[in-house]
């Protein structure tokens, strides 16, 4: 990752950044927020964001998204690759094994995994948050992340999480405002966590997330041409 973040991009007219998603409909809709946030700020598209929620997991996830760009011919010379995806209950070496193959696919693929799960990166928006939830992580999260949301939008209605809270599609602009305070608190959780020795891999890196990796890389493209 690092060895991305230093080398310069040049971005063409034509550009397009493939956020492949292990969800159907929650990380999809978040970043298709972030893109029409970026569409509406720059007010021309000098580079396509394309949220892609594939519906696949770890190892299966990576070779789905393999897949699919052999298909449909994408560019991994010309485009840039993101794969987002979970730890969640999946084991271990399931989790960590497909973090290495993305990543050694010609040095072209960009991850932004999280363990437990995506919606660590919301609550993180409101507080430093670094106890693990369990098995209920996306319930567990979301649960504590409600009635912050509610705070913003009174009219938010949420009683199931997998019918309705999956499904919030301003969730985006609702935590647009706090998203400084998330990258800050990302990357303090993730530093406490890698020096750790009993914690030297990303499944053990638990809670902890890189999606801050992606939304910087984002955020940059407020300021290209």
């Amino acid at each position: 990752m690092d060895s991305f973040n230093r080398r310069k991009r040049n971005i063409r007219a034509d550009k397009t950044i493939y956020i492949f998603c292990e969800g159907k409909k929650t990380e999809p809709l978040y970043f298709e927020g972030f893109a029409k946030d970026i569409e509406q700020e720059k007010r021309r598209k000098s580079v396509q964001i394309k949220p892609i929620g594939i519906g696949a997991n770890t190892i299966s996830l990576v070779k789905s998204v393999e897949e699919r760009i052999q298909k449909e011919g994408i560019s991994i010379e010309e485009d840039e690759i993101w794969i987002v995806f979970d730890k969640d209950d999946f084991l271990d070496d399931h989790f960590d094994n497909a973090i290495k193959k993305a990543r050694s696919l010609k040095n072209k693929f960009q991850v932004a995994y999280s363990n437990e799960c995506f919606e660590l990166w919301y609550l993180l928006h409101f507080s430093y948050f670094t106890s693990p939830v369990g098995r209920k992580g996306k319930e567990g999260y979301f649960k504590k992340i409600l009635p912050l949301l509610k705070e913003q939008d009174p009219s938010i209605k949420i009683t199931n999480y997998e019918k309705q809270g999956k499904r919030l599609e301003n969730l985006y602009t609702l935590l647009r405002p706090f998203q400084e305070e998330a990258i800050k608190n990302a990357k303090k959780l993730f530093e406490s966590l890698k020096h750790d020795s009993d914690k030297n891999t990303p499944a053990k890196q638990k809670p902890s997330t890189t999606v801050y990796l992606l939304v910087e890389r984002l955020n940059k493209l407020r300021n290209e041409p």
